[in-house]
């Protein structure tokens, strides 16, 4: 019990760093983030094919199969999406207003799966919405670099992504779910090589950050394996909601970073990320709770 707590506490924290990382990766290592996305990709699809390895196949249906991979498809829209988004907006920002999608999961589970929110979890409901709207005036002040559809698209690419992976998770173990989600992400992220330009852009990628590709995408998967493990011996409610305070992490290690990377933040005002981040989390707190209740 006490190693699924330290598993469930490092999991998101991992998640925070790994933001922050991406986002001084993609805005001082990189010059072109959809060249980066596929050597990223790439890293993810040899991950995949690793964990495929380690399983066993026999007693698996083909319909089974059919959600694990839609998810490895959405993922994949939304890590491009994301990396666009990093190229251009603070970290704490694109999580925080990434963190939206619970309510979009909530509404989806029940009007799909039935499943029963809570009087508590319209709290959270009203929580996560005004942090986001904090969110989303201080970047209208600011002025908006990265465009208001690749955010909403963004929100609704990782919504949709979580709702399928709540549906694969009933119908394949969690070894054979990493290992299809990876592989059908990066085989879709890989078909952007089909354009010219993307593939010179990849190949300088490649040549000069492919070990940030492989640092970043290994914090992921260790992120995954972390949150997987918690899950072991720690209820599925608790391992989330603790999962939520990721984005108060980001903002925490992203003002750590400014310290000695100015450049890494546009906005220097932090209590208006601290204070969206710190509703948005008791929000995704309480609404997991809800739909657990």
């Amino acid at each position: 019990m006490t190693s699924g707590f330290f598993f469930t506490l490092l999991a998101p924290m991992v998640w925070g760093v790994m933001n922050v990382l991406d986002k001084y990766v993609i805005a001082h290592r990189v010059k072109s983030a959809l060249g980066f996305t596929t050597v990223a990709a790439a890293v993810n699809l040899g991950i995949g094919v690793i964990f495929a390895l380690c399983t066993s196949w026999t007693e698996v249906q083909l319909y089974d199969l059919s959600f694990p991979i839609a998810a490895g498809v959405l993922f994949a829209f939304q890590m491009v999406i994301y990396y666009l988004l990093m190229q251009k907006e603070d970290a704490a920002n694109v999580v925080g207003l990434a963190y939206f999608y619970p309510l979009l999961v909530a509404f989806l589970s029940y009007f799909i799966l039935g499943e029963i929110i809570a009087w508590y979890g319209y709290i959270g409901m009203a929580a996560v919405i005004i942090g986001v709207m904090l969110l989303s005036l201080r970047l209208h002040v600011l002025g908006l670099r990265a465009g208001l559809l690749l955010l909403i698209a963004n929100t609704f690419a990782t919504a949709a992504y979580e709702f399928l992976i709540k549906i694969a998770a009933s119908h394949v173990s969690s070894l054979q779910g990493i290992a299809l989600n990876q592989i059908a992400m990066g085989c879709t992220v890989l078909l952007l090589l089909l354009f010219k330009s993307v593939r010179k852009a990849a190949g300088y990628e490649y040549r000069k950050n492919w070990l940030w590709a492989l640092l970043n995408e290994t914090l992921t998967c260790f992120a995954i394996f972390f949150t997987y493990l918690a899950m072991k011996t720690i209820p599925v409610t608790i391992v989330t909601s603790v999962g939520a305070m990721q984005p108060l992490v980001v903002v925490g290690v992203e003002y750590f970073v400014s310290c000695f990377v100015p450049t890494i933040v546009r906005d220097k005002l932090t209590r208006y990320k601290w204070i969206a981040a710190i509703l948005i989390v008791i929000g995704v707190i309480l609404l997991s709770l809800s739909q657990n209740h």
